[in-house]
């Protein structure tokens, strides 16, 4: 079993393919804490066909950088070959894990563990800070020259 994941702004699963908009996030600029992430987690498992047809326990777990469990999110998932599989050919899952109302109780770095029957299989890690503030003004252009 191999589990790709991505943290992104919208995710959407169509024709078996996982639809991305801003994938590979790994800022999340909120204000004021505690906040909600609001970011969906694009989750793509490969299963050899004896590993499809088996129950699969799916635990997203978030955690602060001292290890505090923050959320926990269980599921539960298992795959048939579809009418063009071939055989012997791994299946390959999208999924998509809404993270919108995940709360992050206050700005710093955090980790978000994917676990297969209580394996970890993936491990992805963001920051969460204020939004930063805007610098100086940018210098206005010289004059051109004619």
């Amino acid at each position: 079993m191999q589990v790709d994941a991505l943290l992104c702004d919208a995710v959407r699963v169509r024709e078996q393919l996982l639809h991305i908009l801003g994938g590979g996030v790994t800022r999340l600029y909120r204000y004021p804490f505690p906040a909600e992430m609001d970011v969906e987690l694009a989750v793509f498992i490969a299963l050899t066909s004896s590993e499809a047809t088996v129950k699969h326990s799916l635990k997203i777990r978030i955690a602060g950088l001292d290890g505090q469990r923050i959320s926990d999110i269980d599921g539960e998932f298992e795959m048939s070959p579809g009418e063009h599989s071939i055989a012997g050919e791994d299946l390959h899952m999208p999924l998509v894990v809404s993270l919108r109302k995940a709360p992050l109780p206050a700005p710093g770095s955090y980790s978000i563990a994917i676990l297969v029957d209580n394996h970890e299989v993936r491990h992805l890690q963001f920051y969460a800070g204020a939004q930063p503030t805007a610098g100086p003004p940018a210098a206005e252009e010289p004059p051109h020259v004619r």
